[in-house]
């Protein structure tokens, strides 16, 4: 049925009190949760309201409810409302989904009808796009009845020159005529060949462990590349030699220990004039160190969470892997906005980008976790416990710490207030595999070690060839042009 009430005509699903109606089978997989968009079918309800009741049947017949959504009478249950439910509670079960109507407190059911819009079970990643596919039928009907009046209004006819010969009916072929043609007369493509990965001994360094190496392998494996950071730093300092007395002027906030920019710094030499600021003075006492005696950076002790405009501009801001800290992001990417000169830039460093709590997305980690439960015990075995993981954990760190607090809201943040010169991102599961819990399971100087990294950067690439979520983002951006 349709409902017209809120000015717009939705399709939906109609019950009556006392009607109830199945949805069909649902095995509940990690992370799932159900959503439910519903609201009066008409203004006329009874003056109790009424009720929809979500229900999970299981195979024996019993009866988990796990909602009961009350719709007032009147006005206010005319809006159509939204309802969550987690359904972790039943991780690895089957049911069968049931919707019940039923009438309000005083259990009178005059005109209790309520519209069901749309329910959809999956993680929260896909919701918007299986909540779309609700009624689809009805919505490419009204799409193309849409489309198809308002084409024909003078606004959009006032270019074309119908005048002259008259124009043959135009043919359309239908797609399944083309793909049935494409299957008869075309092979399938080839899978891309297989990477040939040099071992450990044969790179300029022997790697440090499983975390360095099969990062190398990754990276030396992608086609795209990540910005040149200390090659764009030499650059800048040559363009403003020009200029006497003209030194680069960077801030690097969260600094921490300034192990990356005091390699930079090396680099430039007293072209460069450093500011770093950090909330430990321990670890600006230790950059300090770090960096030659003839080129030592300001200190600036500070939360970067409070930070303001202290009327200073940069020529380069940075941050190396510390925004998944920040709370207050709108007003650090506001301020490294304003700090900046024109024609200035914000260099992102090795940024986390994934799920907040530094998880992985759903899908990532459905793949990533199938990735590691094939690998033998031996390569499972957690340093942090002394177990064995089973599964690839995936907890929320930012419940307790600002580990990841809001790292899925950076690139989005950083793309309302900034142009991208240089953007790079890699990593969707491989660093869960080989991070500080299991990375020492692997030992370089093994062969079979050593092609078992191999086999997990190759199942890391075919998961971002395929769409995978990157989870590591360094990037170069400049003040968005107005």
């Amino acid at each position: 049925m349709t409902i017209g009430h809120s000015g717009v005509a939705r399709p939906a699903l109609l019950l009556l009190a006392g009607e109830r109606v199945r949805l069909g089978s649902i095995t509940i997989s990690s992370g799932q949760r159900m959503a439910v968009r519903y609201g009066a079918a008409h203004g006329n309800l009874s003056r109790d309201g009424a009720e929809l009741f979500i229900e999970l049947i299981d195979d024996k017949g019993g009866t988990h409810r796990i909602g009961a959504l009350k719709v007032p009478y009147g006005e206010f249950g005319l809006a159509p409302r939204h309802a969550y439910f987690d359904l972790s509670p039943w991780m690895g079960a089957q049911f069968t989904v049931r919707l019940v109507c039923g009438a309000g407190d005083a259990n009178d059911p005059r005109g209790d009808w309520i519209a069901i819009y749309d329910l959809a079970v999956g993680s929260e990643e896909r919701m918007g796009a299986l909540r779309a596919m609700a009624f689809r039928k009805e919505r490419i009907a009204n799409e193309i009845a849409h489309f198809s009046s308002v084409y024909d209004h003078s606004m959009y006819q006032g270019s074309l020159d119908r005048s002259g010969s008259a124009v043959p009916p135009a043919e359309c072929i239908p797609l399944h005529e083309l793909l049935a043609n494409a299957r008869a007369t075309q092979q399938q493509p080839a899978p891309p060949g297989r990477p040939e990965f040099p071992f450990p001994h044969q790179l300029a360094r022997f790697p440090s462990g499983a975390y360095e190496y099969a990062h190398h392998l990754l990276g030396s494996t992608l086609q795209a590349t990540a910005p040149d950071f200390g090659e764009r730093l030499v650059r800048a300092a040559e363009r403003l030699q020009a200029t006497p007395n003209k030194p680069v002027r960077i801030l690097s906030l969260c600094a921490g220990a300034a192990r990356i920019e005091a390699q930079f710094a090396s680099r430039v030499g007293d072209r460069a004039r450093w500011t770093l600021l950090d909330i430990s003075r321990d670890l600006l006492k230790s950059a300090a160190l770090n960096f030659p005696p003839d080129q030592q950076p300001r200190l600036i002790l500070a939360d970067v969470n409070e930070i303001r405009d202290f009327g200073e501009q940069y020529d380069i801001v940075m941050c190396v892997s510390a925004l998944h800290h920040v709370v207050e992001l709108e007003g650090v990417l506001n301020f490294i906005r304003d700090a900046l000169t024109d024609d200035g830039e914000f260099w992102s460093i090795g940024e986390a980008i994934g799920r907040s709590g530094n998880r992985l997305f759903d899908e990532d980690y459905r793949v990533g976790n199938s990735v590691f439960r094939a690998l033998p015990e031996r390569y499972r075995r957690n340093r942090n416990t002394g177990r064995v993981d089973e599964d690839l954990p995936n907890v929320d760190f930012s419940d307790a710490t600002f580990e990841g607090i809001r790292s899925d809201e950076i690139e989005p943040l950083l793309l309302h207030r900034f142009e991208p010169i240089a953007v790079y991102r890699r990593n969707c599961f491989l660093w869960r595999l080989v991070d500080l819990a299991y990375s020492d399971n692997y030992d370089l100087s093994r062969e079979g070690d050593v092609l078992r990294i191999h086999s997990l950067v190759e199942q890391e690439l075919a998961h971002f060839r395929n769409g995978g979520r990157p989870t590591e983002l360094h990037g170069t951006f400049r003040k968005r042009a107005l």
